[in-house]
């Protein structure tokens, strides 16, 4: 009997054993079962807050933000290429033009224009704008290259015979001498004068001085202009004292002239209306 009852209190101990072991495993298995579904939701934030991002986080910068403003941008002024060719420096003489316009004064109705270069006096007149734009007359004329000097000069003292003495003597018609602005009265000995004459008569005229080897059209003058008497006598008559005359180097102003009269022998300048029309 003692037997039996110990093998009951074993079996008895043996299922209580078991009992402690299946309550024991039971919140375990619970636990594993509810934490399968969430471990394997949740595996991934661990590790992806585990694991380093694959793209370095954004650091601040100074530089502008790729991404387009919604405000317009400012337009870049444009900046004109440079020339392939340099730029001409500028240059200090005159652009051609048909008519020196300075101011005209009313005391004198015309003003005297010479152009060395091409050997040329133009007689200007008031134009409608009130300066001498209006062109009366061209003549060609001889000067004295270098001994004629250049700028802004007035007549003043007039002949209606001069003479000249030094080289060959001889007279002119019609001479108007001219001085430097800054000197209206002084004495010159530089005019604006006829042909040569071998002496004071219309009809004794020296052609070397007027188609020879002095013809008019050259440089071959003491300083003086000289031209046809046409031309002398218009300014002699009509042109006073004071009157200005500007003499320039070279053709700035391109203006040109006729050559002279044809004298086809005759002693006399044919453009002059006074002397006698014979041989």
């Amino acid at each position: 009997m003692a037997t039996g009852l110990l093998k009951r209190s074993a079996a008895f101990i043996v299922c209580i054993l078991m009992l402690l072991q299946l309550f024991a495993c039971v919140p375990e298995e619970r636990q594993t079962a509810s934490d399968g579904p969430a471990a394997a939701s949740a595996e991934p934030s661990a590790a992806a807050s585990a694991e380093p991002s694959e793209e370095p986080a954004a650091e601040p910068s100074n530089e502008p933000s790729e991404e387009p403003s919604h405000e317009p941008a400012e337009t870049p002024a444009q900046t004109e290429e440079p020339s392939e060719e340099p730029t001409p420096a500028p240059t200090s003489t005159p652009k051609p033009t048909n008519t020196p316009r300075p101011t005209a004064d009313p005391r004198y109705p015309y003003m005297l224009y010479v152009e060395k270069g091409s050997f040329t006096l133009t007689i200007y007149g008031i134009g409608s704008d009130k300066q001498y734009s209006k062109v009366v007359k061209r003549y060609r004329i001889s000067h004295g290259g270098n001994r004629t000097p250049t700028g802004n000069f007035v007549l003043s003292r007039r002949e209606r015979w001069h003479p000249f003495s030094g080289g060959d003597n001889g007279y002119a018609q019609y001479a108007v001498m001219y001085n430097p602005k800054s000197d209206p009265t002084g004495w010159t000995g530089l005019f604006i004068h006829g042909p040569m004459y071998r002496s004071q008569d219309p009809n004794d005229l020296w052609p070397r001085y007027y188609d020879g080897e002095k013809a008019i059209g050259g440089e071959n003058t003491q300083g003086c202009l000289r031209m046809v008497v046409e031309a002398a006598k218009f300014i002699y008559d009509n042109c006073p004292k004071g009157t200005p005359l500007k003499i320039e180097n070279g053709s700035p102003r391109n203006t040109k002239s006729k050559d002279v009269p044809p004298r086809n022998g005759l002693k006399h300048d044919p453009t002059d209306k006074e002397a006698a029309d014979r041989p």
